[in-house]
Parts: C-alpha cells; structure tokens; sequence
C-alpha cells in the first residue's frame, strides 16, 4: 500500500546499500525499504545506483530479477536521474571521491541535499564519511543504523 509522502523526508541510497537491502531482506538496509514503504519518507533511487547494480549482478552471474522483486514489493520508492553535470560539480566530484564510480553518487546527494533540508543520504561505502564530504553533504550523510534511530525518533 502506498502511504502519503507529500511532506515526508526524502532518502537517498548508495549502490552498496541498494545491495545489502536486496542481498539480504531482513537486515537493516532492506528496513530501509520497508519504512519508506510505512510512508515514513520517500526513498529516492538515482538511476545510476540502479543501473551500476544491475551491473554487478550481472558480472557476478546473479539473476537480476531479484532485484526487480524487491522493488516491486515495495512502494514509495522514486527514479531520478541527472541531466547534465557542472564543472564545478566534477570538479568537487574529483577533489573529494577517491573512486570514479562514486562520484555521480555524490554528485546526486549533493544536489539533493543543498536543495533540501528535509533530504538525507545512507551510504555504506566509507568514502562518504570523511570530514569534507560529510560538510558538502551539510551532515546529512548517515550510516543504515544511525538513518534508522533517527528517522524513529522523528516518528514518535
């Protein structure tokens, strides 16, 4: 059932956690679904992180229709993409990510989370943890956990 998101925080996912969700349903990461499924916000999924998955399963030899059965048992959950990327954007992209897959990611969150104050990102990767990407992020880079007791403690 689609619960009303209008007001709701927005969340955004890195592919590691995209992966953990669907590798396994009863952790942490794949609660993540199930709270944006309870309408608690709305998970935002960037085309990238979808398609970077699919390639992974891919290259593993994985059925990727497991995936596509985690995202249709779920709801609330939005595609977005990116149309054109800034040279200031690469250029910080650059500056601060290490690894060259990692860098549209940060690019989305960064976007998202500049234009939003009600806007969140949960990574599993460490490389959205060091000091100067968690500022560009305005803190609002979380591990699954600690995403998880906050949004509880908003709920409450």
């Amino acid at each position: 059932m689609v619960k009303n998101t209008k007001n709701s925080p927005e969340l955004i996912i890195d592919t590691s956690t995209f992966f953990s969700a669907n590798y396994n349903r009863n952790g942490n990461e794949a609660e993540l679904f199930q709270l944006a499924d309870e309408g608690k916000y709305k998970l935002i999924l960037f085309q990238y992180v979808y398609d970077e998955l699919k390639a992974v399963y891919q290259r593993k030899g994985i059925d990727f229709n497991f995936v596509l059965d985690l995202l249709d048992t779920y709801h609330n959950i939005i595609f977005e993409d990116i149309d054109e990327l800034s040279d200031e954007e690469v250029g910080l992209a650059i500056k601060l990510i290490t690894d060259p897959k990692d860098r549209p990611i940060f690019i989305f969150a960064y976007r998202k989370l500049i234009s939003n104050n009600n806007a969140f990102f949960v990574a599993g990767d460490h490389v959205f943890f060091t000091e100067d990407v968690k500022k560009k992020l305005n803190y609002q880079v979380y591990h699954t956990i600690d995403f998880i007791e906050l949004i509880k403690k908003r709920i409450k």
